[in-house]
């Protein structure tokens, strides 16, 4: 799974740019969980100091999904006042970001 964070529009192909999202554990009591939403991080290779980012031709894009952010997580982390990390975020505080994959979003049906 990847997040798209830009599209570039060019004659030859149109193109995303796109964040590598790998599994993160879950916690069982979330409600997120119980009702069986996934839960990614942003994706680092270890030979990397930042998050994967990769090129992707638009038509090979196949599905589009809700990500939201794990606000349960990012509050006992860093407080309830906190936002989730962004693109000028310190690598560090994207890389503990986690998320949520909706499955109140379906496009795959």
């Amino acid at each position: 799974m990847e997040e798209a964070r830009a599209i570039i529009r060019r004659d030859s192909c149109d193109t995303a740019v796109v964040v590598e999202m790998a599994p993160a554990p879950a916690n069982d009591r979330c409600q997120w969980a119980q009702r069986g939403c996934r839960r990614p991080r942003w994706h680092r290779r270890s030979t990397e100091p930042d998050c994967a980012v990769l090129l992707v031709p638009l038509e090979h894009i196949v599905r589009v999904v809700r990500v939201v952010p794990d606000f349960g997580d990012l509050s006992a982390r860093r407080g309830v006042d906190a936002a989730p990390a962004g693109r000028t975020a310190l690598s560090e505080d994207r890389n503990e970001m986690r998320y949520w994959l909706s499955v109140f979003y379906k496009w795959d049906v």
